[in-house]
Formats: structure tokens, C-alpha cells, sequence
């Protein structure tokens, strides 16, 4: 992982002398980053894409939620991806595969209000001799398919930085207050639909403030522990909706991801 800061903040940080750029270099998190491409009307079992139908082993079931059948979102092929800084925090082979939503076509939140629980399932799968495409359950409906042709998902490494509305800011006040400058993104101007690992992209404020069960009170010693807490966590999966207004996060904690321990993830909606 490189330890230099984006480009653009490296020379706000020198102009106002920040004396612990090592800790704003720890901010940085590699990340990898793709958009949709493509593909053939057949495609191989196993690869990464976006959409469609899933492809797990023989006699895996299709999750379920309260609601029901659960849509399948995507999934990503490990060995696919780029061997760029923060890959091994991964394992090396296996497919991930991502179902969220609910079959009654709305997302939602575990605590809402109307009593039905949103379903979130991540699936890992290690040995891909087995695989099957998966037809719809009976009594799901076909129009609440994610995307009904799937499209490819082929990754690529990029740095990533804490979001502007993030908490850890208020240990920068005397130098920024409230103008904390744009930071430039490696994707340029135009925003990627998918990201693996990093920091997440937010569409609304901090990500960290919807996964976490802290509370973001006045006591100091709570604040600095969330915020450590929230520094931890990496993104599983973030995937951009194809109108760009809405935004699925899957995070997990550093800790939970390197033990392999699937089911420790935590997830959110934001709309623009």
C-alpha cells in the first residue's frame, strides 16, 4: 500500500504543517473498484457479475428472509481480482455471493417500524467444481430481479480515503474546521458502480454512523472509541444502482473479514 497521501490533500497537509501525517497516512485504504461491461448472452459459471441469476454449489438453497426469497445482487469471483495493495485481506480463491432486499420489492432496515425485516445473505463458496445456475424460487417474482441479464464485474485497485463527513475530522478542527477540502478520487469524476474493500463512498453522511451501535454522543472517551471502531471496518461490497441515486453497503470489521467469519458483516441503504 502506498503511504503517500491523494494527491491533492498531500499539499493542503504541508501548507499547514499537520504534525502527524503518519496518522492521517493510516486513513488511506486501498480498495478495488469496477463498472459494468458487457458481456455474452452465455456466460461461465463462477464469474464475477452483476444481476441475473446466482450460481452456488448443488443443493444450496436459495436464501430467505421473513418476507421470503431474498434477490440476489451479485457475486465476485476472488481469483479474478488484481493483485494490488489490500488483496490479501481476501482470500485467494472462492466466490462471494450477495443477496439483499426483500421480495416485496422495498429495502429495509432490521428496526422498521412496519415489522418486516429486510434480508441481507452472504454466501461463501470455496470450492467451485460444483457450482449450478440456480433457477427462481416458486414463489418468487420475476419482475423484483435485480437486473434480469447479468453484466460483468472486472475490478481494479485505487486508494481510498475516509469520507468528509466521517467524525474523525473533529481531531483536525484547529486546521480545517468545517471547509475539510475535497479529496480526489481515483476514479475521476465519474463515480464506479462497485467497490471491494476501502473505505466506503457515501451518498448521504458517514457510512460509519448507519453500521455502528455506538453512540456518537458528547462523551469524549465514547467518541474516540467509535471512531476507532469505525476505522476498522472495510467494505465487503458497495454496489451503486443503475439509476445512481441509490447506494447497497455490506461492511464488516477488519478482524471479522481476515478470520473468514461471513456472517459478522453489517449493511445500509443511502439514497440521494
Amino acid at each position: 500500500m502506498s503511504t503517500q497521501l491523494l494527491p491533492d490533500f498531500a499539499s493542503i497537509v504541508d501548507q499547514l504543517g499537520i504534525d502527524d501525517v503518519d496518522r492521517l497516512r493510516s486513513y488511506i485504504k486501498p480498495a478495488m473498484y469496477a463498472c459494468l461491461e458487457p458481456s455474452e448472452e452465455e456466460y461461465p459459471l463462477g464469474v464475477s457479475r452483476f444481476g441475473g441469476l446466482p450460481d452456488l454449489p448443488v443443493g444450496v438453497a436459495w436464501p430467505n428472509c421473513e418476507a421470503g426469497p431474498i434477490p440476489f445482487l451479485a457475486q465476485v469471483n476472488l481469483s479474478e481480482l488484481p493483485s494490488s495493495p489490500g488483496r490479501e485481506l481476501l482470500p485467494e480463491r472462492g466466490l462471494l455471493s450477495f443477496f439483499y432486499g426483500n421480495p416485496d420489492g422495498e429495502f429495509h432496515f432490521p428496526d422498521d417500524e412496519d415489522g418486516v425485516t429486510g434480508g441481507t445473505v452472504v454466501l461463501f463458496t470455496e470450492d467451485l467444481d460444483h457450482l449450478t445456475r440456480i433457477d427462481l424460487p416458486d414463489d418468487f417474482e420475476e419482475e423484483l430481479i435485480v437486473r434480469e441479464e447479468s453484466q460483468l464485474l472486472h475490478f481494479h485497485g485505487c486508494n481510498t480515503f475516509v469520507d468528509l463527513e466521517h467524525p474523525v475530522w473533529g481531531r483536525y478542527d484547529q486546521f480545517f474546521g468545517p471547509d475539510i477540502p475535497e479529496l480526489e478520487t481515483p476514479w475521476g469524476n465519474q463515480r464506479a458502480n462497485f467497490q471491494i474493500l476501502g473505505h466506503p463512498r457515501p451518498m448521504q453522511t458517514s457510512v460509519a454512523h448507519y453500521v455502528a451501535d455506538e453512540s456518537l454522543g458528547n462523551d469524549a472517551e465514547q467518541k474516540e472509541a467509535f471512531i476507532e471502531w469505525s476505522l476498522g471496518l472495510e467494505t465487503l461490497f458497495q454496489a451503486l444502482d443503475a439509476d445512481g441515486d441509490c447506494s447497497v453497503y455490506i461492511m464488516i470489521q477488519r478482524d471479522d473479514l481476515l478470520a473468514r467469519r461471513w456472517d459478522k458483516f453489517r449493511w445500509t441503504l443511502q439514497c440521494t
